[in-house]
């Protein structure tokens, strides 16, 4: 059985979640993604903290670990970004990692083409949202 594990990433402080208690966490039941926010006086000083809900669901984007591993034994996560190396045909692409409803499978893909995981030996290079410029 793989484990269900998921990232988040903060589209406003342009970082993924590093694991404390001031980390987002989500509703099970309902999809919903909360945060915390620290709360400060007019003088700038702190008054304690407050649970806030991701209301329109624009500030973290939740990934979802597919359940595999890179050569190197990184994790792979939707929106990491891996690079394949075809021995047939003797060259090396790259492309998004995607959960694929149609195919019911996490997939990689590029402007070109859909490869399952399982089918190359991956390395993870990087991500959608820090770098962008790998998706070749």
């Amino acid at each position: 059985m793989r484990d269900i594990k998921f990232r988040v990433w903060d589209k406003i402080n342009k970082e993924f979640s590093n694991h404390t208690n001031r980390d987002p966490f989500m509703d099970l039941s309902m999809g919903d993604i909360f945060y915390w926010e620290r709360r400060q006086n007019e003088d700038g000083v702190y008054e304690g903290d407050i649970i806030l809900k991701d209301e329109n669901k624009n500030r973290f984007v939740l990934q979802q670990y597919t359940g595999l591993k890179n050569s190197s034994g990184k994790e792979i996560y939707e929106g990491d970004i891996v690079e394949a190396y075809d021995e047939s045909e003797n060259e090396t692409f790259s492309g998004n990692v995607i959960y694929d409803q149609k195919l019911a499978s996490f997939v990689f893909t590029n402007k070109c083409d859909t490869y399952y995981l399982t089918s190359f030996d991956l390395q993870v290079v990087g991500n959608i949202f820090q770098n962008p410029e790998l998706i070749k």
